[in-house]
């Protein structure tokens, strides 16, 4: 089912990010919202979530996608989405960050080379569980980069942004023999 909405005034008006560190870790409980949601919205950054309890659903232009505990999704810039949760105790950890984090100039040879790759490919997101290889090693450099923003020591956010390298670098390394492996997820 394909919904004809026009989406162009749904963007995100909360500055997820600075320009001198674009990125931020959020804490998402849909159920203490008061329509246990959050709302239709898009934003110009990536967006890296991990469910860490619960179910939550995913909900796109063009159909919806459940995500179990343990599991992380990667949404790509400009992708028009909605979080519902499936019953109680849903927590969700989000990772919202800059392309210019990584590569402050558009047309860099490694944003063209590393980045654009997935964020111009036809899949809207990534999903990454934590019972193969490839999850495991993604969800790690995921979980590295909430630890290293939570406890903000010194020097985070050169480690945020080596382990960002690493998984764009492990996501991109892998994403041909990913796509064919996994089924579109969505109805």
């Amino acid at each position: 089912m394909t919904n004809n909405y026009n989406f162009s005034d749904y963007k995100e008006i909360y500055e997820h990010v600075n320009k001198d560190y674009p990125l931020g870790v959020y804490y998402i409980e849909p159920e203490e919202t008061v329509i246990q949601s959050a709302n239709w919205h898009w934003h110009d950054e990536i967006e890296i979530d991990i469910v860490r309890e619960g179910y939550a659903v995913y909900t796109f232009s063009d159909g919806n996608l459940v995500i179990a505990k343990d599991t992380a999704i990667i949404l790509k810039s400009n992708i028009v989405h909605s979080i519902q949760s499936i019953g109680e105790n849903c927590k969700i950890i989000s990772v919202v960050f800059s392309p210019s984090l990584l590569f402050p100039d558009s047309s860099t040879y490694t944003r063209n080379m590393y980045l654009n790759p997935f964020n111009n490919s036809a899949e809207k997101y990534q999903i990454f569980e934590n019972n193969d290889r490839l999850g495991k090693t993604i969800i790690s450099y995921l979980e590295d980069i909430i630890d290293y923003n939570l406890s903000k020591e010194f020097g985070y956010e050169i480690l945020t942004k080596s382990a960002l390298c690493q998984l764009l670098y492990t996501l991109m390394k892998d994403l041909p023999r990913k796509s064919e492996r996994f089924e579109d997820n969505e109805p």
